[in-house]
């Protein structure tokens, strides 16, 4: 038996490894975040409540029917008081005569029945109840569209803080790299002191040395479970699940759009503009909808019903013992304290606040579109400067070693070499992880995908 439990844990242990050591790609990062993301559930939260305000905006043309039923009973308890009744005749005249004394009424129970359909329905509002479909309508858009400027801005920022998370593990590996530099340099110092050939200040400037990338390596680790949080939060996970990614990631920036084109996209297909136009027209409706109640409505209702103290004669004899109303409405709001006249003021407002909105987002949006794109070939530049300086710093090292060590070339500038070669290591990272973000943000902003690389 305890064979038995000591194999089940083994095996337990080990698919919990193998399920903490799965590594994630960025497609899989996506796809959890399109489940959890609150902001995505919201969304699809408030489009599916809009959606059921559509559905509620035909009940203004829709006709309403309802039915009522009502059996009641009515009960008085036996009661006693003090009244006038007859109490003798006069024998003369023959008259009765009444005088007071005491009353007393028997209990009482009245029972009632009664049944009544009724249906109402607007002929005409001047268009209210029209309008007020279309709002509805345009309302299911703009969430729509709204929906999908959540989904897009989202998958952007796991993007981001992947490649953020990618590019800060680089960068460890970089720091140590420079740290095992540093550690190789200290060693050369000892055995170049212990045979006389440099001064002990020269030991002491390589445990400097050693010891500060050695901070810059603690300091990497923190930016990198920083960055891991980071992409845990927009995800909708909990930040202390264990998250591991895939480091792999191929590096390409190359486009043979021009900037132009990107803006014309841009514009044409961002979601979140089209999202406001549907907000300008909804105004508009809106608007309409307002002015409505200038002018008169009409509307017809009808209603049948049956009252009987006995319950038989409701469903029985239907020829007998009901009543019928037909009637004809026309309503016109002759003066209602100028409200009419400030929901219009009000709505148009809404109509040019929202058109400003829309003219400003896409003069925004265009500038946006322009940097990201100005960023990206500046990257593509620098990245290529990058990449000589790496190869320069490479060769200064090893000529700095070199010199080092035949005893013309000083510690200093050895150690200088190093800084210079892990700074051009270190940003060449940067640079490109960041190209990764600014096209990964630049991609929603066009709301367009990979397809348009060369």
């Amino acid at each position: 038996m305890k064979r038995m439990v000591v194999i089940l844990l083994i095996i337990l242990f080990s698919s919990v490894a193998s399920r903490s050591q799965t590594r994630l790609k960025l497609e899989d990062c996506i796809n959890i975040a399109l489940t959890n993301n609150t902001q995505i559930i919201n969304s699809r939260t408030e489009l599916n409540t809009s959606k059921a305000q559509k559905l509620s905006s035909y009940s203004s043309i829709l006709p309403r029917l309802s039915f009522s039923g009502s059996p009641s009973r009515y009960y008085r308890a036996p009661s006693t008081y003090i009244g006038y009744a007859p109490t003798g005749y006069n024998p003369t005249t023959g008259q009765v005569i009444y005088g007071k004394k005491e009353i007393t009424s028997p209990a009482n129970t009245t029972e009632s029945y009664g049944a009544s359909v009724s249906w109402s329905q607007t002929i005409w509002d001047n268009g209210r109840w029209w309008n007020q479909i279309q709002h509805a309508e345009t309302g299911v858009r703009a969430s729509e569209w709204n929906l999908e400027n959540t989904t897009v801005n989202t998958i952007a920022s796991v993007k981001a803080r992947y490649y953020e998370l990618v590019k800060t593990l680089a960068q460890q590996k970089v720091q140590e790299e420079s740290v095992t530099l540093a550690e190789e340099q200290l060693r050369r110092s000892e055995t170049m002191y212990n045979i006389g050939t440099v001064a002990q200040v020269d030991v002491f400037r390589s445990k400097v040395n050693l010891d500060r990338n050695k901070i810059n390596l603690i300091n990497q680790k923190l930016a990198i479970e920083n960055a891991r949080r980071n992409l845990a939060l927009i995800m909708g996970m909990d930040i202390y699940a264990p998250l591991e990614v895939e480091t792999e990631i191929l590096y390409e920036v190359n486009y043979d759009i021009s900037l132009d084109d990107f803006i014309n996209r841009g514009v044409n297909n961002n979601p979140n503009i089209k999202r406001l136009e549907e907000l300008v027209q909804s105004s508009e409706f809106n608007v309409k909808i307002t002015k409505a109640a200038r002018y008169p409505s009409l509307s017809y209702s009808a209603s049948y019903s049956r009252n009987n103290s006995e319950l038989e004669r409701i469903y029985k004899n239907i020829s007998k013992n009901y009543s019928l109303h037909l009637g004809l409405t026309v309503s016109y709001n002759i003066f209602d304290g100028f409200q009419t006249r400030s929901n219009i003021q009000q709505a148009k407002n809404t109509l040019r606040s929202n058109e400003e909105n829309l003219k400003d987002t896409k003069r925004n949006h265009k500038s946006t579109i322009m940097t990201y794109y100005q960023q990206l070939m500046a990257f593509k530049e620098k990245i290529e400067i990058n990449k000589e300086m790496i190869l320069a710093a490479e060769e200064d090292l090893r000529l700095a070693n070199e010199r080092y060590r035949v005893g013309s070339g000083t510690l200093i500038e050895t150690i200088d070499a190093q800084v210079q070669l892990t700074s051009a290591r270190y940003s060449l990272l940067e640079l490109q992880y960041d190209a990764l973000i600014a096209e990964a943000f630049l991609h929603t902003a066009v709301n367009i995908g990979d397809e348009i690389k060369n």
